[in-house]
């Protein structure tokens, strides 16, 4: 079974990430047909510099194919400024501690 939770703090899921959104696609098997939509968790991956850009690239290709959901600390509401935004391709949840 491969492994669905990337954390950008653990140095191999770092470089699955800076590889592109098709070798993370190849490792979490989206070229599969699954029985149900797989979730793919991406931790911290705000601090890849890149990170906007990689995941509107991502999204746009495999939303119909997986389930993704950006976890991290409150540094995620840079998405919600102006720009180049995720507007339209995400939902934002602020989740407290227990």
């Amino acid at each position: 079974m491969r492994q669905n939770y990337l954390d950008w703090d653990n140095p191999a899921h770092r470089k699955l990430i800076v590889a592109g959104a098709e070798a993370v696609a190849a490792h979490i098997g989206l070229d599969r047909l699954h029985e149900k939509l797989p979730v793919i968790a991406l931790d911290e991956i705000h601090k890849f510099s890149r990170s906007e850009n990689w995941l509107k690239g991502f999204f746009d290709i495999y939303a119909d194919k997986c389930r993704i959901i950006v976890i991290g600390s409150s540094r995620l509401d840079v998405y919600r400024r102006g720009g180049d935004s995720l507007m339209g391709r995400y939902f934002h949840y602020r989740m407290h501690p227990f």
